[in-house]
């Protein structure tokens, strides 16, 4: 359900027309479509005074990040069933933080977290220091402190002390 007129964003800038399907008319929906769809269903669209376009999350990190986390578990592991081959560790990070979007670059303060987080998640994981999965998760410490209770974060979670941050293998 969403929280405006599905004809605009929130502050009633009308959105861009549909685009056609990549068939053609009938062809149903293309797969940007459909992820715009989803994403409409998460995230309120809000447009500021200076027009930058943001899409703030209806529900949450505590609703998004575990959905996050077991799609990205099904993804890693489907694509090593389609490659077959055994999967090799996927490394993902979480933080929340104001997030610039220029063009076709993500800036801010978060990304350099989310990026440090990585450079911290990576070799804990290549020396054994935390176990490896299909997928390790890295999430700062802020953020977890936050959701942990609301996401049932109780077991597979250990502190990355370097890092200021917990993670776990799935």
């Amino acid at each position: 359900m969403r929280d405006h007129d599905e004809e605009s964003f929130a502050d009633g800038t009308p959105l861009p027309p549909p685009e056609e399907p990549p068939g053609g008319p009938g062809k149903g929906p293309s797969q940007a479509q459909l992820l715009m769809a989803m994403a409409e269903d998460t995230y309120r669209l809000i447009r500021s005074a200076d027009g930058r376009a943001y899409a703030v999350p209806k529900m949450g990190p505590q609703a998004l990040v575990p959905d996050l986390i077991t799609a990205l578990c099904a993804a890693t592991a489907e694509v090593s069933t389609v490659c077959g081959m055994p999967p090799a560790p996927a490394l993902t990070a979480f933080h929340v933080g104001i997030t610039r979007v220029e063009g076709e670059c993500i800036k801010g303060p978060a990304v350099t977290r989310i990026r440090d987080l990585l450079r911290e998640l990576a070799p804990a994981v290549a020396s054994g220091e935390v176990p490896a999965g299909v997928l390790m998760v890295g999430i700062s410490v802020g953020l977890f402190d936050d959701i942990a209770g609301d996401c049932d974060f109780s077991e597979g979670w250990i502190p990355l002390t370097t890092a200021l941050a917990w993670c776990r293998a799935y």
